[in-house]
This record gives structure tokens, C-alpha cells and sequence, in this order.
């Protein structure tokens, strides 16, 4: 049985459409194949992730040539640490009784060779759609505890942005290893999710939107507002603090089925942008974005993870509304996770200005400047969804939830990433600095630029 293969042509360079040649594909094909062979999703003990399929399909996707993709996995490979050998008697036992053996080794990292090998052979013999309808869509619209739709939304979404790469490239390879990845995940966020489902179809609360909500629990304070600390953000500390509190609030956010979706899908993305953009104000320092607010938020981890509902397969309309809904939902919990900052984007737009030679007509024009940023990946990640909302936006240009509105105002937002990044050195870049951690603490300002 053959194993699948990543097989990306110059015709498939994603959502922006960017024209490439036969060499950069060629060469996007092969290091992604030896990723997908030779490395755990987890370079280290703590739980950090392999983002190289991210990163490569990414640059390549934004116009990068072959020696910018080389360059990018050469410099981050070398974190990277081996997979590790499937286990026979485990990928039987997952071919032979899926839900029995699944539920026993979720979760456990040590597992993901297995997981992957199983899923490599079961696309080799039903194709990646029928896969990845049984094992994770098949849950939806109403996903279990503990099952594969609520693994996910975990590790600040890095399972949904690998199911995300896959399913936009059309390569059941990078979909096997998505779902494997998926599996070896806790199961924390989603079943925080399942809880807000339970507790929506008995109670009926006044249903608001996502950039509703985060400016009233910052206007309101309170406990929820104070759950998180700088030294202790994330799910436990807010589980701890108020759990009924946050169920409630987030019960809130309901996406009707019968809805226009795509409508919903684009307000999705667009929120997750307005987030970034709006906590990045904080004088007298340099706007910055929001590491953790960009990966669900996301982060851009919420703002890249948002795409993900682009490239979605044939669903039914309440299975699609569900994951809408989770991700919206997802948004208000990370926002309230990172200490709530104040929402300013009048002041981003209005109040600070780019350094000269950063004009451009549109966000699309500044992509090229950020494809060799020494980084493990997001900053390109982040330029490329900014694109992305924005042409998404502009079709939906005159509605009352658009808050981004005009080329100018994307175009800023671009000036800002790359005034992160523009001049610095690589020392600034590996430690991470092109990012503030956690906008809504004082702390993490303190050894941020200041605006000139």
C-alpha cells in the first residue's frame, strides 16, 4: 500500500492565488515529504510545534522561490527532533477497532507515529475526504468530550491549521498527519466548548457578537475580566476562575444554521483581524500584535486558523454553524486569557504613522517584503492573512460587523507587522520580540519599542 506523498504543482499556491514555477513546487514538495517523514509534531517536552508545513506552504503561497523555501527549512529543521517508529501491534489494533483503541491513546504524544502511520494507510485506501469525515466530521454537529473535534481546537489551534494547510493544498498526506496530530492533543479547549453547547440548549441568553463582548467584559471588569495573570495565562487559570462565568458569557455567541454562512464565515475572519489590530495599541509604545491573540485570536493563531473555514469540505449547514460557532467562541476565551486589553483601532489607525518607504496601494503589495523573515514562520503566516481578510472583507464592504474598512486601513496593519521585523536583527527575531505576549498585562509591554 502506497503511503501518500505530498505532490504540490505550480498551480496550487492556496487562497491568494500567487503565481510560481515548477522549480519552487518541486522544491516545496520535497522538504515538506521530509518533514512529514523525519520529524514529531512536538520538537521538545513542553508541547511546542513543528511548523514547518505551515511555514513552507505559507511562503510558497505567498510567491517565495525555491532558495527562500530551502533557506526557511534549513533554519528550522535543526529544532526539530525524530518521530519515532509506528508501533505494528497499535496501527492494528486502530485498523481493527477504531473507537475503542483511538479513545485509550489519545492525547499521548508518544502515540503520534502510530496514529500517523494508521491514517496514512486508511487515506491510501479511502481517500482523505472519507477519512477525515469518519474519524472527526462525523461527530459534528453536536462533537463529543474527549473525541477528535474537541482535540482540534487544542495547542493553540495548531491541529486546525495543519487540517487547514491540507485541505487548501489538496494533500492527504498533510491530512494524515494533520489528524495525527489531532489525536495526540488534549482535549481541553473543546470540551470547554461542549459544555457551552449543553448549557445553550437549555438556557437562552441574549446572543451578541465577538468584538460585542470582549469590549464589554473589559468595560465591566470584574473576576472573568481578572481571571488570568500574567504569569499564568491559558485555559487552566480561567477554568479555576469562574467557569460558570465564562460558560455563560460564551453561550452568547450563536451561529444559526439557516444564516447566510458564508456571511458567517467571512465575519469570522474579519473579527479575529479586528482582535490583533485592536490590542496592538498601547502608548507610548510601538502598536504591536499579540503573539497569542494572532494564533487563536489564533490566535494569529485565531487569525491564520480562521482561513481554515475557506477551505472547508462539503458539510451540512448545522455542522458547519458548530464550528463557526467554536472558533468565534474561541476568540472571546483567548481574548479574556490574555488579560483583556483595551480594543483601541481608532488609535491604531488614526494615531500612529509607518516610517518612510513603507507606502503601498494595497496590503498585497507589502507581502514580498516578509518573505525572508528569519522566524519560524509567523510573520509571513500573519501577512498572508491580512491579505486574506482583507480581499475577503471588501466583498462584504457596507455591512455593520466590518470594522476594518479601505485599503488604507489594511495597508497599516501590514506597516505594522513589518515595522515588527523590518532592520532587526536575527537575535530579535529567534527570541521572539517581533511580538508582545499577553496585550492585557503591563508586564508584557515593559521591554517593548516605544513609538518615535
Amino acid at each position: 500500500m502506497a503511503t501518500p506523498k505530498v505532490n504540490v504543482s505550480a498551480k496550487q499556491t492556496g487562497l491568494l492565488n500567487m503565481e510560481q514555477t515548477p522549480e519552487a513546487a518541486e522544491t516545496v514538495s520535497q522538504l515538506l515529504n521530509q518533514d512529514l517523514e523525519r520529524h514529531h509534531v512536538f520538537y521538545n517536552d513542553r508541547g511546542f510545534h513543528d511548523h514547518i508545513v505551515h511555514h513552507l506552504l505559507t511562503l510558497y503561497g505567498s510567491g517565495a522561490n525555491a532558495s527562500a523555501l530551502a533557506a526557511a527549512y534549513q533554519a528550522n529543521q535543526v529544532v526539530q527532533r525524530r518521530a519515532g517508529q509506528a508501533d505494528a501491534s497499535l496501527v492494528a489494533a486502530l485498523h481493527a477497532d477504531w473507537p475503542a483503541t483511538s479513545r485509550a491513546h489519545f492525547g499521548q504524544g508518544e502515540h503520534y507515529a502510530s496514529f500517523l502511520r494508521f491514517f496514512q494507510d486508511a487515506i491510501a485506501q479511502r481517500g482523505a475526504q472519507a477519512v477525515a469525515q469518519d474519524v472527526l466530521f462525523a461527530e459534528l454537529p453536536n462533537p463529543p468530550r474527549r473525541g477528535m473535534v474537541a482535540r482540534l481546537y487544542s495547542g493553540l489551534v495548531h491541529p486546525l491549521l495543519q487540517l487547514l494547510y491540507g485541505l487548501e493544498w489538496e494533500q492527504p498526506a498533510i491530512v494524515a498527519a494533520a489528524l495525527a496530530q489531532t489525536a495526540v492533543h488534549p482535549s481541553d479547549v473543546g470540551d470547554l466548548m461542549v459544555g457551552v453547547d449543553e448549557y445553550s440548549r437549555d438556557k437562552q441568553a441574549d446572543a451578541a457578537s465577538v468584538e460585542d463582548l470582549c469590549h464589554e467584559v473589559h468595560r465591566r471588569g470584574g473576576p472573568l475580566a481578572q481571571a488570568a495573570s500574567f504569569n499564568d495565562m491559558g485555559f487552566e487559570y480561567i477554568e479555576r476562575m469562574g467557569r460558570h462565568g465564562l460558560v455563560a458569557l460564551l453561550a452568547r455567541i450563536r451561529v444559526d444554521p439557516s444564516h447566510d454562512l458564508d456571511q458567517d464565515t467571512a465575519r469570522l475572519v474579519h473579527s479575529a483581524a479586528y482582535l490583533v489590530a485592536a490590542a496592538a495599541w498601547h502608548p507610548p509604545h510601538k502598536p504591536t500584535f499579540d503573539f497569542f491573540l494572532m494564533q487563536v485570536a489564533p490566535s494569529f493563531h485565531l487569525l491564520t486558523s480562521s482561513l481554515f473555514f475557506l477551505s472547508l469540505p462539503p458539510l451540512s449547514p448545522a455542522a458547519r454553524a458548530r464550528l463557526i460557532e467554536w472558533h468565534l467562541r474561541l476568540q472571546v476565551f483567548e481574548y479574556i486569557a490574555h488579560g483583556c486589553p483595551a480594543l483601541r483601532l481608532d488609535h491604531v489607525l488614526r494615531d500612529w504613522s509607518a516610517p518612510a518607504g513603507m507606502a503601498a496601494a494595497t496590503p498585497r503589495h507589502l507581502l514580498p517584503r516578509l518573505l525572508l523573515t528569519a522566524d519560524d514562520g509567523h510573520v509571513v503566516k500573519v501577512a498572508r492573512a491580512l491579505v486574506v481578510a482583507c480581499d475577503l472583507s471588501r466583498k462584504w464592504q457596507g455591512c455593520s460587523w466590518i470594522r476594518i474598512a479601505g485599503h488604507d486601513a489594511w495597508v497599516k496593519l501590514m506597516q505594522i507587522l513589518l515595522t515588527s521585523v523590518d532592520g532587526r536583527g536575527d537575535d530579535w527575531l529567534r527570541q521572539g520580540k517581533q511580538w508582545v505576549r499577553g496585550a492585557g498585562f503591563e508586564e508584557a509591554w515593559e521591554e517593548m519599542p516605544i513609538m518615535e
